[in-house]
């Protein structure tokens, strides 16, 4: 960012446009899932329709937002309409008694949530501590890779602590291919 004609105010912009679009994540995730558990149940049709649905969501959300947020009322739009073709398939599956939801996997997600949360602050620290101290492209660069690597090291030592299971799975492969 910030070379030739991209400034510090085409940063900020950006930076906002990637906070708006950021809530989506995790259902985007989900939504595809789900979009194939439809077709695995041979419906093709009520992701179709759900998505028509989410459209005139999305265009309402759209005019509503650009006004006040410019171009990242339209990130934060388009955020709105994946996370609700998630959440929508999601409630449709559930009402057919694909039972997804469940108490473990309620806990698993607040833990997972936690330990992300942890991780946010601490790269809202790292941020305020270490990046004043970076001049120049390369020394960014290097600190940004740092911090990717200890961010990913704390995640998965967080995981550990609140208990997620999947994340000694995670550490199993890590080791396996550092072993290589």
């Amino acid at each position: 960012f910030e070379r030739g004609q991209f400034r510090e105010v085409e940063t900020a912009r950006t930076a906002l446009v990637f906070l708006a679009y950021a809530p989506q994540l995790p259902f985007t995730a989900l939504d595809q899932l789900l979009i194939v558990a439809f077709y695995a149940r041979k419906d093709t049709k009520t992701p179709v329709a759900v998505g028509a649905a989410t459209v005139v969501l999305y265009l309402g959300s759209a005019l509503a937002l650009i006004g006040p947020l410019d171009v990242a009322g339209l990130a934060l739009a388009n955020a709105i309409q994946n996370s609700m073709h998630g959440l929508i398939l999601l409630v449709i599956l559930e009402r057919a008694g694909a039972h997804l939801i469940d108490g473990e996997l309620v806990g698993w997600t607040l833990r997972v949530l936690v330990a992300s949360a942890g991780i946010g602050v601490g790269l809202w620290l790292a941020e305020w501590a270490l990046l004043p101290m970076a001049h120049g492209a390369a020394t960014l660069a290097v600190l940004l890779v740092g911090l990717a690597l200890a961010s990913a090291a704390l995640y998965l030592l967080l995981l550990e602590l609140l208990g997620v299971r999947d994340s000694r799975r995670v550490l199993a492969v890590v080791r396996e291919r550092i072993g290589r």
